[in-house]
Formats: C-alpha cells, sequence, structure tokens
C-alpha cells in the first residue's frame, strides 16, 4: 500500500514538472488555434556555457508560434494610436478624451481596442522609448513607407523589417521579415516600407549573409542538423552574441524570430510554404547569450524539421510583456497577459489574422 502510495506521489510531482519541459528537455507547445501555438510557462537552462562564466543558467518564458502564411505582422505608433483612438480609449478607461496623457497606452489598450480591420491575436513591444511618459520611438519608424521617426546611427544596432521579398519579385501570399544592420545597409532600409528600429542581433540572418557584409573571420558559425523526408540536412547558424560579460547581464527580455521549417512546394509564393514567427518574453531576469543558446537549440523548436533561421532582441526590463489570444476562435475575456501589459510603450509589434 505504502509503495503504491509512493508510486502515485512519483507520479504526480513528475507529470508537474513536464508542465515546464518535456521528458527530454524540450519545449512543451500547445495548439491554441490554427497555425496558432503557445508554450507556457517553460524553463530553460542554459546548455552552451563557456568555462569560467559561472554558475549554471536558467531562466522562465513564455513564447508564442505562428505560421506567417496565416497572420501578419502589423507596427502601431502608439502616439498617432493614441491621437486617432482617442475617443474609443477614453470612453473605455472612463477619461477625458482630450487629456491624452492620463490614457493607459500599453500592450492591453492596443489589444483591446484594435486599430486594425483584421482579428489581433497578440501584441509585443517593438520600439525603444525615449522616455516612460512619453511614447516617441527611439530610432527609425516606418509604417506603410511613412517615416514617423528617425533613424539614430548610434542607437539600436539593426532595423527590423517587417516585409523583404526577394528584389524584383512580387505576389507572395506570406510576409519575409528579415533586418538591416543600422550603419551598413541604408539603401536597403531605404526600401523598405514597415520597419522599427531595434536590437540586438541574437542570430543573424543566414539569407542575407552576403548582403549584410558579415566578416566570416568575426561571425561564429554552428551547424544545426533538422531531417527533411527523412533525410538529415546540415543548417548553418549565424550567431550574433558573442562570448563577452555584457552578454551575461540579466534583464527581463523580450524577442523576435523566425525559424526555418523545411516547408517544399514548387510554388514557393504560396501561404502554406511561409515560416513560423516567435514571440518570446521572460518572466525571470536572463542575459542576450541565454537567449541565443535558446534560439539556435532544438529543443525549443521541438519539431525535427524545424531549425533556426534569425532572432533579434525587443525592448526589454520593464517593457518585456505580451497580450495574446488564449484561444482561436474565441470571444470575450480570452486574453493572456505577461509582464507589464499596461506600461505605456512607443511602438507595438501586432500579430493579427492574416486575411
Amino acid at each position: 500500500m505504502k509503495a503504491s502510495r509512493l508510486f502515485v506521489l512519483f507520479l504526480l510531482f513528475s507529470s508537474s514538472d513536464c508542465v515546464a519541459a518535456g521528458l527530454d528537455g524540450s519545449v512543451v507547445w500547445s495548439k491554441i488555434g490554427p497555425h496558432l501555438e503557445v508554450a507556457n510557462d517553460q524553463v530553460w537552462n542554459v546548455k552552451a556555457l563557456p568555462a569560467g562564466r559561472g554558475e549554471p543558467r536558467s531562466f522562465r518564458f513564455y513564447a508564442l508560434r505562428f505560421h506567417l502564411g496565416y497572420y501578419q505582422l502589423k507596427l502601431v505608433d502608439v502616439g498617432e494610436f493614441a491621437r486617432s483612438k482617442a475617443e474609443s480609449i477614453a470612453r473605455d478607461q472612463n477619461v477625458d478624451k482630450t487629456l491624452p496623457a492620463v490614457f493607459e497606452l500599453g500592450l492591453r489598450t492596443i489589444f483591446k481596442i484594435n486599430p486594425f480591420s483584421e482579428k489581433i491575436v497578440a501584441a509585443a513591444p517593438a520600439g525603444f522609448p525615449t522616455s516612460s511618459r512619453n511614447p516617441t520611438n527611439l530610432g527609425l519608424l516606418k509604417i506603410d513607407g511613412v517615416e514617423r521617426f528617425k533613424l539614430v546611427s548610434k542607437g539600436p544596432s539593426a532595423v527590423f523589417c517587417l516585409d523583404n521579398p526577394p528584389q524584383g519579385s512580387s505576389g507572395y501570399e506570406y510576409q519575409i521579415p528579415t533586418f538591416f544592420r543600422t550603419n551598413v545597409q541604408s539603401n536597403l532600409i531605404d526600401g523598405c516600407r514597415d520597419e522599427v528600429q531595434t536590437g540586438p542581433r541574437i542570430l543573424e540572418d543566414p539569407s542575407r549573409f552576403r548582403v549584410q557584409q558579415f566578416d566570416a573571420d568575426s561571425t561564429t558559425v554552428e551547424t544545426y542538423r533538422r531531417k527533411i523526408d527523412g533525410r538529415e540536412e546540415a543548417v548553418p547558424v549565424y550567431l550574433g552574441i558573442p562570448d563577452t560579460p555584457p552578454n551575461y547581464v540579466k534583464y527581463l527580455r523580450a524577442a523576435f524570430a523566425v525559424d526555418d521549417p523545411g516547408r517544399i512546394s514548387d510554388q514557393n509564393k504560396e501561404r502554406d510554404v511561409a515560416r513560423n514567427a516567435y514571440i518570446i518574453v521572460t518572466t525571470t531576469p536572463a542575459g542576450f547569450w541565454d537567449l541565443q543558446d535558446m534560439f539556435k537549440s532544438s529543443e525549443f523548436y521541438a519539431n525535427e524539421h524545424y531549425a533556426p533561421h534569425w532572432a533579434i532582441n525587443l525592448p526589454g526590463d520593464d517593457y518585456a510583456a505580451l497580450v495574446h489570444v488564449k484561444s482561436l476562435p474565441g470571444e470575450g475575456a480570452n486574453t493572456t497577459e505577461i509582464g507589464s501589459v499596461t506600461l505605456r510603450q512607443a511602438t507595438v509589434l501586432a500579430v493579427v489574422v492574416r486575411k
């Protein structure tokens, strides 16, 4: 009898541990809608820690994974949002619409008072604010081809472009996001219609390896192995975070990434071959090195077909937050909120259902 009780207790404790990680240490992804998954309250134990870098490191996080053929990325200039949606915000928050300084302009408000015609699925920080009082973006912000804020040459190291199809190509049924280096790719930055300055770069974009003017001697390249149609394939991963002390400093973090899902088709412009995108927010402090360790690891993707592609840092610390739907379809109180979702943001990255 005692042995049976002990066995039951063992199973209970074992299953509760599995909420944080799979039996092999993999992240546990749960479907919440068509082509939409979440990883709730997971633990990442850093695996690649160079000698002399102290005790083992770990952090907790939430993540959203979505197929870019079925969901679309958009940017929200929070200052413009406050002006154009003042009446709706004031009515919802029971404040005077002529006093925008008292508006709550965090992720919760952006999600609730959706500025788009499409259904909003998630909202996360995108651009660094110049101050906590004013929703003013630090660095470049361009929406629908209109420059809202100018590039800061000594600001964040990358410009996140929401859609950058191959030059001279059109007709894609999905977005192809990328990023450009702030100081060396002004011609490419000028050509993107929707972009925001952010960073640092966590994993470099391999599809832009030559264009990004990498120095092969200073860029660390690792090999990631995944399977396509039962065959093993080697995928290069270009690391953006060097082994230096500042990259181990821990803060609450937010990040965006895309993978190489190995979707092959003769019709490469059709929506089904698009990449997956990821938004992650940590709920305990982590360093840039720790995020890179996760994004380059097969245990994060938990799918033998998926491989890392690129990843970039988003505003963190107090600004690291995420709002997303609990399920699709769903209405009413159907949201999950992580972090300070009422804190005033400068620019917001929104995920909407693609028409």
